[in-house]
């Protein structure tokens, strides 16, 4: 039944939402009203279970936006997908919390794996949409040559750069110019006129 496998993940982003990142088989099948046998039976591992909540997630986070619209020019087009990537800019110039702890989950060695997963479902869906939106420009012969994926880690690593930038406080960029070092990044990776 497809809707059991809806309703854990909805119960285990019910218990995400109200701060419980240990994501725990006992307490999501208690939410979802099911056995703990019947979630293993949906989700074989933990791993699986966190794959599954974090993709759902993400799946309603990244939109294609206006990348097929060929009326608009293509660089502002990729630049509007891949903004969407970003952590929201803090309005007082200070830290970003929520990315700040999300990176010291990943990073610190034993840390939580909730914080590893979400990275890497981000990241995975992240390259998917990315190259998608490749293709696009590739079959609109605007994409530069090199492969796709190459043109996509790029972009991605770029991307990331910023990201890590808006999170932490110490020589950051300005909007002005995290949006000239997009730019740059944007133009290598498309023909140019």
């Amino acid at each position: 039944m497809g809707d059991r496998r809806t309703q854990i993940i909805e119960a285990a982003q019910s218990l995400l939402a109200e701060g419980d990142g240990t994501l725990s088989v006992r307490s999501v099948a208690a939410r979802a009203g099911l056995g703990a046998s019947t979630l293993r039976h949906y989700f074989p591992t933990q791993r699986d279970l966190f794959r599954a909540v974090f993709d759902a997630g993400a799946d309603g986070l990244i939109s294609d936006f206006r990348i097929r619209d060929r009326s608009v020019p293509a660089d502002e087009r990729l630049r509007e997908c891949l903004e969407q990537l970003l952590p929201p800019l803090q309005s007082d110039d200070s830290s970003n919390p929520s990315w700040i702890i999300l990176l010291a989950d990943i990073l610190r060695p034993g840390g939580p794996e909730a914080g590893r997963t979400a990275w890497g479902a981000a990241a995975t869906r992240a390259r998917e949409r990315g190259t998608t939106w490749l293709e696009l420009l590739r079959e609109e012969g605007v994409l530069a040559e090199g492969s796709v994926r190459g043109h996509t880690d790029f972009l991605l690593t770029v991307v990331d750069g910023i990201s890590v930038s808006r999170a932490v406080p110490f020589e950051r960029l300005d909007p002005d110019q995290e949006r000239g070092v997009l730019d740059t990044a944007i133009r290598s990776v498309l023909r140019t006129p």
